[in-house]
């Protein structure tokens, strides 16, 4: 291009220069004759259109800076100058004030410096329009501010065709251009913000579901890897998973990532405190039934997941004597299981006539934790036992008395109107013995009848007992009570199946006929109306062999309003061991 420039600015100074011999001379150039020669400072200063310089060409400040020959020119352009300086006093300079001498093809190929040229040298039409003007000097560097833009235009056109980057604005156009990575964001729960990286460092915090784009652009051919910067953990639990999310850049914006979360989900339970006495039946939001049996935790299978609400319910009760009952059994599923459900089982106090824990640390009365204000009454050598009980903290030892328990259907008026059943009762009562003999453990009193008593539970030989109701029942058991530890004694009069007799929770003696000539309770089994006390301790020497004061600790006496049947009597066993 430098080349082709040059080639064409140097016919354009020819043709000017063929021009101006023929016909643009001075005073006389019109007759063809050489113009008058400067002989020296004279001639020039004189003349009106003389550089003022003290020698036009050879002192003047504006050609002493010409090369020699023009270094801008290739070898073909040094036949243009016509000597080794572009003096005066050559040959070539016979006409320099008359515009053909210093309009020479040397002049116009190396940049003079212009300023003293233009300004007060040279009038003549050559040396002002062409000489100082020229734009393809690219070898030399000129001083003229229009040769300096010319070659600041010729480098810059070079630089372009040559795919250089220019400086300044042309290197941000020629940069590598750049692609954005965007993801897509679904089954985030609401509230919850999800951190998402792209190689590591550009994250993006995420509170919906959507599309999203990473706020660094990358250069084709770079890599990217989409990654979880953490998982949601409030309000709800979350585990998100990416797809499709590394890969190289290519030459359009990446977009096929996807990011999928969903909630993580956590198991609900807590621990059953005492024991169910059975199976209790548990529901979660009304399913997800739970069968327990005994004390400790419990989970329910069914997982609910991260801001889930749940509501522990029983659905079936283990017996009618143990009722369990939940607490803390509400609330909303976090970040973790569920273990703080408490479900408690006790003994409850339906049906009961009366109920004598025995817990009182000293005193001569035992409250009766029914509700019917029975109030029982120590008598003779008997004594609270703090820390002796077998249910509860404390017990009675006995040691020839008794306690008495007054009921209202008597003539002295006694109790506090609650009436003895007809018949269909359970007594229950925890026994330690002392002794290898095992007297009289209770019986029920009817002054009314001349001091009749009936109910008795008592003394056997070899260690059993003897369970007797009027004259219909008088069964002996099986099971040995005389051996120092506590055992449960269960006496139930049923007037549809007659007697039983239960200890440890299981059957110890039974009616072997019920309602036939051997089986039939009678009067005993029907109930009486006549009763007055209920002795505790003793059997009053009531009935055949039974004995009168029992020795030893009994504890957690309850009387029922109604059979027990098996399954309530092993539940009460349970509960209460």
């Amino acid at each position: 291009m430098l080349e082709r420039s040059r080639l064409t600015l140097l016919a354009s100074v020819l043709a000017l220069a063929t021009a101006c011999v023929s016909g643009c001379g001075g005073g006389s150039g019109s007759s063809g004759k050489p113009e008058e020669t400067d002989s020296g400072a004279a001639g020039d200063s004189t003349s009106p259109a003389a550089d003022t310089g003290t020698s036009m060409d050879s002192t003047s400040p504006a050609d002493s800076v010409v090369a020699s020959p023009d270094s801008d020119l290739t070898a073909g352009d040094s036949s243009l100058d016509t000597g080794p300086t572009e003096g005066d006093s050559g040959p070539a300079d016979s006409g320099s004030d008359t515009g053909v001498a210093e309009t020479g093809p040397a002049d116009s190929g190396v940049a003079d410096t212009g300023a003293a040229d233009s300004t007060v040298a040279d009038t003549g039409p050559l040396d002002t329009g062409v000489a100082d003007t020229a734009t393809s000097d690219t070898g030399a560097a000129d001083s003229s501010p229009v040769d300096a833009a010319a070659d600041a235009a010729d480098a810059a056109s070079d630089a372009h065709e040559a795919g250089i980057p220019e400086a300044g604005g042309d290197a941000a156009s020629d940069a590598a251009p750049t692609y954005t990575v965007s993801f897509v964001v679904s089954g985030l729960a609401g509230g919850d913000t999800l951190a998402v990286k792209d190689n590591g460092g550009d994250t993006q915090f995420v509170t919906a579901n959507g599309t999203f784009t990473f706020a660094t652009a990358l250069a084709s051919g770079a890599s990217y890897a989409i990654t979880i910067g953490g998982n949601p953990t409030a309000p709800v639990s979350e585990a998100c998973a990416v797809a499709n999310g590394s890969g190289v850049i290519g030459s359009a914006n990446v977009g096929g990532a996807t990011i999928t979360c969903s909630a993580n989900t956590f198991a609900v339970g807590g621990t059953v405190v005492g024991a169910p006495g059975g199976t209790v039946v548990l529901q979660d939001n009304g399913g997800d039934n739970l069968s327990l049996t005994g004390a400790g935790a419990f989970a329910f299978p069914h997982l609910l997941t991260s801001g889930a609400t749940y509501t522990v319910t029983v659905l079936t009760q283990p017996s009618s004597v143990v009722t369990c009952t939940p607490s803390n059994a509400t609330g909303t599923v976090g970040t973790s299981a569920v273990s703080t459900v408490t479900i408690t089982c006790a003994t409850n106090v339906t049906g009961m006539i009366g109920y004598w824990n025995f817990n009182e640390a000293s005193g001569t009365t035992a409250a009766d934790s029914s509700g019917n204000n029975l109030t029982g009454v120590l008598e003779g050598a008997v004594a609270f036992t703090p820390g002796a009980g077998k249910q509860g903290t404390g017990a009675i030892t006995f040691s020839g008395g008794y306690v008495d328990v007054s009921f209202p259907n008597n003539e002295l008026g006694q109790g506090t109107g609650v009436f003895m059943p007809q018949g269909n009762i359970t007594y229950v009562m925890w026994v330690k013995t002392q002794a290898s003999t095992i007297q009289g453990l209770q019986m029920i009193d009817g002054n009314t009848w001349g001091g009749g008593c009936d109910r008795v539970v008592g003394n056997a030989s070899g260690g059993v007992l003897n369970y007797e109701a009027w004259s219909e029942i008088n069964f002996l058991g099986s099971a040995l009570v005389n051996d120092g530890n506590y055992h449960q004694v269960v006496y139930v009069l049923d007037e549809t199946n007659g007697f039983v007799g239960y200890v440890d929770g299981a059957v110890d003696a039974v009616d072997p006929a019920p309602g036939g000539a051997t089986g039939n309770c009678g009067v005993g089994c029907s109930g009486f109306n006549w009763a007055s006390d209920y002795w505790i301790g003793t059997g009053g020497n009531c009935r055949g062999n039974v004995g009168n004061a029992f020795t030893g600790l009994i504890d957690d006496v309850r009387i029922y309003n109604r059979p027990l049947p098996a399954s309530d009597v092993a539940s009460l066993y349970q509960a209460t061991k």
